[in-house]
């Protein structure tokens, strides 16, 4: 066993999402451009990024649109329909998202089990140590500004409507064969942070998350 630096390190961020509500919804008049709120797009089996219109489900007002009648930009989760909605539309997608923090510049995960120590008269040390709730929370951080952190918050700020989940996969030693792997299940994310600083440090933007399970394996 050996010492490392985390230089190597990457995280990867995955979500199935059903009928999330684009960017750019509801529809103006001769609108036809949209956006997911994740990116990239990839196909559900193999991960990779597509720009196959079979491998997403669009809606308009709930009526699924026919893949020939637009088009997908996988690497920037855009959406343009052949012929505009209508004016108010609400435009919805079902898809597959995978992302890799390439510009990363850390990533914090924390599991609390909620100990608690009970201590009794005449005795300084605890008499017992009692285990509560769980808690998986974690922050990620990175260089370069996207609509993708902040995109995953609330599928539409102003609709009563939950995140989706997330699944989080950390890799800390790389994602060579043998290496150490951390995968976080039900993830959900908040809060965001956009910090802009003096001229001379770097704008960063910042995400928290909470998650259900953490489990550990090796790259195969």
């Amino acid at each position: 066993m050996s010492a490392s630096k985390g230089w190597r390190a990457s995280v990867v961020l995955s979500g199935d999402i059903v009928d999330e509500e684009m960017e750019g919804s509801p529809s103006v008049a001769a609108q036809t451009t949209f956006y997911s709120r994740s990116f990239p797009v990839v196909d559900p089996a193999t991960r990779a990024v597509t720009d196959d219109e079979t491998k997403v489900t669009l809606k308009d007002d709930g009526t699924p649109v026919s893949s020939a009648n637009f088009t997908l930009t996988g690497a920037t989760g855009r959406i343009v329909f052949t012929a505009a909605p209508g004016a108010g539309s609400v435009i919805t997608l079902t898809y597959s998202y995978e992302y890799q923090l390439a510009y990363g510049r850390s990533s914090d995960v924390l599991v609390d089990s909620g100990l608690e120590a009970i201590h009794v008269l005449s005795q300084r040390t605890p008499k017992e140590i009692l285990e509560g709730a769980v808690k998986i929370s974690g922050s990620l951080e990175e260089y370069f500004i996207s609509r993708d952190f902040i995109g995953k918050l609330v599928p539409d700020p102003n609709a009563d409507v939950g995140q989706p989940p997330f699944s989080i996969y950390l890799y800390p030693l790389g994602s060579t064969s043998g290496k150490p792997k951390f995968t976080v299940g039900g993830v959900k994310f908040s809060p965001w942070k956009l910090s802009i600083p003096g001229p001379d440090a770097p704008i960063t933007e910042s995400l928290g998350w909470m998650g259900t399970t953490i489990t550990p394996s090796t790259v195969p």
